[in-house]
């Protein structure tokens, strides 16, 4: 048997060779990467940890920040820095309690919906691209032409939903004017927008084989059926992926609709969103250090929420690998 020669010059100079296109590939592909990196640590990373270390001030935007410690969270009433804390502020339990609603209303409403309008766009429809475009079109109108168009329908003299209620011999509703419907309604608004989301659905219910369902009308499984034990479970990680999107938008949200709708969380701040809260509390009120504080709670809610959503869902979700 024929025996190979190997030379140790060429095989050093091979794997030197080698090393180097190694070495060229690292460099190339830290050099693509740089613009997300400097974009994540320059508008994600450093905005965080400025807004922590602003939360432990009482700056008020125009002012030399002052330090305070943990002021801005149990409070510590001074002379000279009067502050009650987040844990002894009302209005901050009142904007949790009013985003903590928003939330449960609107998150499965908008789910529940935008499921529904996927799962009938999915079908072979004649004209259901022109359909597609309708039922999206909410979704990228700007936030506030949404606001003043929802506010025209909820107005008690002149709106539609009043107009019809009217019309057709039943009460009206103080939508906007009273304390217990206006969170409902202006969640209806955020079940209206639900494009986005349905056509993450939608991508989703494409990937979904058929032959599950064809195995699944052979042994007489209907269509309910079919949706619950075969669409439900296959698109579970979109599922959760909506859900948390979802309910990451939601809380950071509402300040737009407080201010256009409502008058900044009225009546009697009864849809005074975190949000809004935190705007209201860094632009109007100037204290832009509390405020601050109030960001770090609800980022710190958020991440464990997240990771509290992500650990229980392993047994809850469906991979297919």
């Amino acid at each position: 048997m024929a025996r190979t020669l190997r030379v140790p010059g060429v095989v050093l100079r091979r794997r030197r060779t080698a090393m180097s296109m190694e070495r060229r590939e690292a460099i190339a592909g830290v050099l693509f990467a740089l613009p997300a990196l400097l974009g994540f640590l320059i508008f994600w990373l450093g905005p965080i940890v400025a807004s922590f270390l602003l939360s432990l001030t009482d700056w008020n935007i125009v002012g030399v920040p002052h330090w305070v410690g943990l002021s801005n969270y149990v409070g510590k009433v001074t002379a000279t820095n009067p502050n009650q804390g987040l844990i002894h502020d009302p209005l901050f339990w009142k904007s949790v309690r009013v985003s903590v609603l928003y939330a449960a209303i609107a998150v499965p409403g908008s789910m529940l919906a935008a499921f529904l309008i996927a799962l009938m766009l999915a079908q072979p429809l004649r004209l259901v691209g022109i359909f597609r475009t309708i039922y999206y079109l909410p979704a990228i109108v700007p936030a506030v032409a949404t606001a003043l168009m929802w506010l025209w329908l909820y107005n008690p003299d002149y709106g539609l939903f009043d107009t019809v209620l009217y019309n057709a011999g039943l009460p009206t509703s103080p939508f906007l004017t009273s304390e217990k419907t206006v969170v409902p309604s202006i969640a209806l608004l955020n079940v209206w927008a639900c494009g986005g989301m349905m056509v993450v659905f939608l991508a989703a219910l494409k990937g979904v084989p058929r032959m599950l369902y064809e195995a699944a009308a052979l042994d007489g499984a209907g269509p309910l059926r079919a949706v619950w034990h075969i669409t439900l479970p296959t698109i579970s990680p979109i599922i959760l992926f909506n859900f948390l999107t979802a309910v990451i938008g939601i809380v950071a949200s509402g300040i737009v609709q407080g201010q256009f709708m409502t008058g900044g969380g009225g009546p009697n701040n009864a849809s005074l969103f975190y949000g809004l809260y935190i705007y209201r509390t860094a632009f109007q009120d100037g204290r832009m250090g509390y405020a601050m504080a109030m960001g770090v709670i609800m980022f710190l809610f958020l991440l464990v929420f997240t990771l509290v959503a992500m650990r229980v869902s392993r047994s809850r979700v469906y991979y297919e690998e």
